[in-house]
């Protein structure tokens, strides 16, 4: 009981450190437009939101393809377009904005003045975005071909070994898994051995599937990069 108190105390206290690794990020230019209406600033902000909607959906296309488009309607749909797409942008400036005037369309805002005799005047606004490829890439890890995935390098730390065989053990657990491209040493002790496992996703996509395949392990995520594993002794 007192070794299984301590492992949990010296568990948390990992996890408890910060991940100083800087995100990765995609930089994308996009556009969004709105309709001049009856409060000026109303359209400024719509285009803005339309162009970081646009540029999220830009971000999306890079890492899917274009083909995968189709089978992430709905994940559009309610994560992009139908939530705050400052989720996943990390800044964005404002390449250019302005009004202009088209006539060529017939379309109209709720709040647009539809009394313009002159065509309908369109706050345009050309943004370039730095997209949380890291965040946005995690909530599309089911949707992502393995091929596609980006190759991210996890440490896993084992604690608590008592004997060589039971790292063999879990070591090869770890090198049966399909994303697993290739595990290598990091350091080597009875106390704390940590292995450099490069994968097809992230820590969290190792963790998921390292639970699924082996039970008698304890394993706990530590962030996207790094995974705690521990034999369950049942103590």
């Amino acid at each position: 009981m007192i070794y299984r108190l301590l492992l949990t105390l010296s568990i948390c206290l990992m996890v408890a450190l910060p991940n100083f690794s800087a995100a990765a990020g995609l930089v994308v230019k996009a556009e969004g437009s709105w309709q001049k209406g009856k409060v000026e600033t109303d359209a400024k902000r719509l285009a803005t939101e339309k162009a970081l909607h646009s540029a999220v959906e830009k971000a999306i296309r890079l890492i899917l393809g274009e083909q995968e488009k189709e089978k992430v309607k709905k994940f559009l749909e309610d994560q992009v377009y139908g939530a705050d797409p400052m989720k996943y942008v990390l800044n964005y400036r404002i390449l250019s904005a302005g009004w202009i005037t088209h006539f060529d369309t017939l379309d109209r805002t709720e709040d647009a003045d539809s009394t313009q005799p002159f065509g309908i005047e369109k706050y345009h606004v050309w943004i370039e975005a730095t997209i949380d490829e890291q965040t946005l890439r995690e909530d599309l890890r089911e949707l992502i071909p393995p091929e596609k995935r980006l190759i991210t390098e996890v440490l896993v730390v084992i604690l608590g070994l008592e004997d060589y065989g039971t790292f063999e053990s879990i070591k090869n657990s770890i090198e049966e898994l399909s994303l697993v491209r290739e595990v290598s040493y990091d350091s080597f002790s009875s106390v704390k051995t940590t292995l450099k496992v490069a994968v097809f996703g992230s820590g969290h996509d190792l963790y998921e599937k390292l639970r699924e395949k082996d039970t008698s392990l304890i394993i706990i995520p530590a962030g996207l990069q790094k995974v705690i594993i521990t034999p369950d002794r049942g103590y």
